[in-house]
């Protein structure tokens, strides 16, 4: 696609929303600017369970068809973490070197895991937690599903706490700082929390870039490397053997699943 693209003259637009979320980016500009000190460990935290929003209601079984299928190389940490892979190498601004991971597998499509990462800094370290939890109810607009992202630095951390639900009653961005002897804890509210704003800046983003002339926030090699990180997961998951995301090349998918 990119060498098409190339040859043809025309802008790639890889539509990531969750680099355009507010908290999110935010949380990117707080790291980038110092704000917590040098980066030393990145944890993602997803929840699936369960909500009553007249989106969740509204959609189509059809839908999910070809996640279940061999069009498919895998189930939920396919399908919806390829966001929090992306979000694994931007927000920390460097590839991850290698990976360890557990997987299991419910209801199908569903699969809690715990991976770790290293990255090329071998001072940081990354986190990954997926759970599952059908009888637990949650707030929510979207999804039944809802993110929480920790920062850590040798100085402070940041929380982004909130991303597809509402799940916490908390500002969506904290930001801790503490120094001889002194800490304080900062709620950051001044940004659009929705999680539809992700969405809406990515349109946006990508309008601006045509117009500009500019190249799209995500290049076609970012969105490589999320793909090589989510199937290192797998891999990882299925070997239970540390597996560096580069050296992937083509699709892995969890044991049992339907391959290509």
């Amino acid at each position: 696609m990119a060498e098409a693209a190339s040859a043809s003259g025309s802008t790639l637009r890889v539509s990531e929303c969750f680099r355009h979320y507010p908290p999110l980016v935010r949380a990117k500009e707080l790291v980038d600017a110092g704000a917590i000190g040098r980066l030393t460990h990145l944890r993602i935290r997803t929840v699936v369970g369960q909500t009553d929003s007249a989106f969740q209601a509204g959609l189509q079984p059809d839908g999910y068809v070809w996640r279940l299928n061999d069009q498919s190389p895998g189930g939920h940490l396919f399908d919806d973490m390829i966001h929090k892979y992306a979000m694994a190498l931007w927000l920390a601004g460097q590839q991850v070197t290698s990976v360890q991971a557990v997987v299991r597998r419910r209801d199908l499509f569903f699969e809690p895991c715990a991976a770790i990462f290293e990255y090329e800094d071998d001072l940081l370290i990354g986190s990954m937690e997926v759970s599952y939890a059908p009888a637990m109810w949650m707030r929510s607009s979207f999804y039944g599903a809802d993110e929480f992202f920790e920062l850590q630095g040798d100085e402070g951390f940041i929380w982004v706490t909130r991303c597809t639900g509402h799940l916490l009653d908390l500002a969506p961005v904290m930001l801790y700082r503490g120094s001889e002897g002194t800490g304080t804890m900062e709620a950051i509210t001044d940004l659009d929390a929705d999680w539809s704003a992700g969405f809406a800046g990515s349109a946006g983003h990508f309008v601006d870039s045509v117009l500009d002339g500019t190249p799209p926030a995500m290049s076609a090699d970012e969105a490589i490397e999320a793909l090589q990180l989510c199937f290192a997961v797998y891999q990882a998951g299925n070997t239970g053997a540390r597996v560096d995301p580069r050296s992937i090349t083509g699709s892995v998918g969890p044991e049992g699943w339907a391959q290509w």
